[in-house]
C-alpha cells in the first residue's frame, strides 16, 4: 500500500518553494465591507436555511443568536449571510455560538454549516467515505457527482475531533479547482459541511494553454514513468516570496491520474517555461538504506539532461548528501551549481530504491 507523504518530510527548502507563498505585490483591489448585524434574512436565504433544517433537523431546536451580512470576511469573496445559533435562547454580541451557517446572498448557495462539537470520535475511512457521499447526494444533489474523494483527515488536534472527508472537483474551462469538506463523528453522523475558499492566483482551464500543460506533464512522465493518464486538476499563478530565496513568479500545477483519488504530484515552472520544481505525492514503503552516492549522481545527471534539454549544460555537478533515517525513507540529495549564476542551484532527491522524491531549482538571495 502506498504511504502518502509530502516532500516537506525530507526537504524543508522544497516545501517553501512549492507552497504558494505570495509577495505583497500590488493586487487588484478587493471590495470588502464590514459585517452588518441585522434582525432577519431575506427570502432566498430563508429557502436555503429551510434546506439545512431538512438535512440537520436538530438545528430547528437551536435559536438564532446573531445575523450578519457582509462581503469578503471569510475568504469566499462574495456577499454572504452569517447566521450564528445557540442552544439556549439569547442574543449574541459576537458570532461565537453552538452552530453556524454561511449562505451566499445573491444565489442562496450554502457555503458552510458547522456544529461546535467537542472531541468527536473518528470513523474508519471506508465508513466515513460512504456516509459523506450519501450526505452530499442528499444535500447538494447532482452537483455531488462532479466531486471525487481527495483525502481523509482525522482531526486529532483541537477540540472538534472526528474524521473529515475532503472532496475535490478539477478545474473547468471557466471554473477554478474546488473542494468540499464533510466532517463526521462516530454515531453522530455529519457535523460540518464546508465549501473550500478559492486561493489567490488559482486559474481556470481557459487560462492555461495546451502547450504549457503538455510540457509540464512530459517532465513528470520522464521522472515518474509509472504515471498513467495524468491530468491537471488545479493550477495557480503568482509571485512567490520565500524569505531566503530570490522573489519569482511561477505557475504551479497539481495533477491526478484519471479515475484515481488524490493528487499524483506537482510541477512548477517560471514564465519562460523553465522547470522550478516537481514532486510526487505518494512514495513506496520506507527504505532505510539510502541510495549509494555514485548511483544517485549517475541517475541525477541523466535527469538533468532529460528535464533541461538544451540548457542542461548550464548545470555542473556540485556534491552529494546522504540522510539516513530509521523507520522511514533514507534519502540521497544530489546538487548541481548553475555555471553562470553562482547562487542558483539544482537539487534532486532520491529515495533508497532510486525513485525521485523531488526536483527543486532555486536561487538564494
Amino acid at each position: 500500500m502506498n504511504i502518502k507523504k509530502t516532500t516537506a518530510i525530507f526537504l524543508s527548502m522544497s516545501l517553501l518553494i512549492t507552497t504558494p507563498v505570495f509577495s505583497k505585490e500590488p493586487q487588484k483591489p478587493v471590495q470588502t465591507t464590514s459585517m452588518q448585524t441585522l434582525t432577519k434574512i431575506d427570502a432566498t436565504a430563508q429557502k436555503s436555511l429551510n434546506k439545512i433544517y431538512q438535512v440537520f433537523p436538530e438545528l430547528k431546536n437551536y435559536h438564532i443568536g446573531m445575523i450578519q451580512k457582509g462581503t469578503g470576511k471569510h475568504g469566499y469573496g462574495v456577499e454572504q449571510w452569517d447566521i450564528t445559533f445557540t442552544k439556549e435562547k439569547k442574543k449574541l454580541n459576537t458570532p461565537q455560538g453552538d452552530a453556524s451557517v454561511e449562505i451566499e446572498v445573491s444565489t442562496g448557495e450554502i457555503l458552510n454549516v458547522n456544529f461546535q462539537d467537542k472531541q468527536l470520535a473518528p470513523l474508519p475511512h471506508n465508513q466515513a467515505e460512504q456516509q459523506a457521499k450519501d450526505f452530499l447526494q442528499k444535500f447538494i444533489g447532482n452537483e455531488s457527482k462532479q466531486y471525487i474523494v481527495q483525502r481523509f483527515e482525522d482531526n486529532t488536534l483541537g477540540t472538534t475531533g472526528g474524521t473529515s472527508v475532503v472532496f475535490s472537483k478539477k478545474m473547468q474551462p471557466n471554473e477554478t479547482f474546488k473542494t468540499i469538506s464533510v466532517r463526521l463523528g462516530a454515531n453522530v453522523g455529519v457535523r460540518a459541511f464546508a465549501r473550500g475558499h478559492t486561493e489567490l492566483g488559482d486559474l481556470t482551464g481557459n487560462q492555461l494553454n495546451r502547450q504549457e500543460i503538455q510540457s509540464a506533464l512530459n517532465k513528470l512522465y520522464k521522472v515518474y514513468p509509472e504515471a498513467k493518464q495524468l491530468e491537471v486538476v488545479r493550477a495557480n499563478r503568482g509571485k512567490r516570496d520565500v524569505g531566503f530565496l530570490v522573489k519569482y513568479e511561477s505557475t504551479q500545477l497539481w495533477v491526478q491520474e484519471k479515475g484515481k483519488n488524490g493528487f499524483f504530484g506537482f510541477v512548477e515552472y517560471d514564465l519562460s517555461g523553465n522547470l522550478l520544481s516537481l514532486s510526487k505525492s505518494e512514495t513506496s514503503p520506507p527504505i532505510e538504506k539510502p541510495l549509494p552516492e555514485n548511483k544517485a549522481k549517475e541517475k541525477a545527471a541523466v535527469l538533468v539532461k532529460d528535464l533541461y534539454e538544451k540548457n542542461w549544460g548550464d548545470y555542473a555537478f556540485s556534491h552529494v548528501e546522504t540522510k539516513p533515517f530509521k523507520n522511514k525513507d533514507s534519502i540521497t540529495k544530489v546538487y548541481f551549481k548553475h555555471v553562470n549564476i553562482p547562487k542558483k542551484e539544482l537539487e534532486i532527491v532520491f529515495n533508497g530504491d532510486g525513485s525521485v522524491v523531488s526536483v527543486t531549482n532555486f536561487e538564494k538571495k
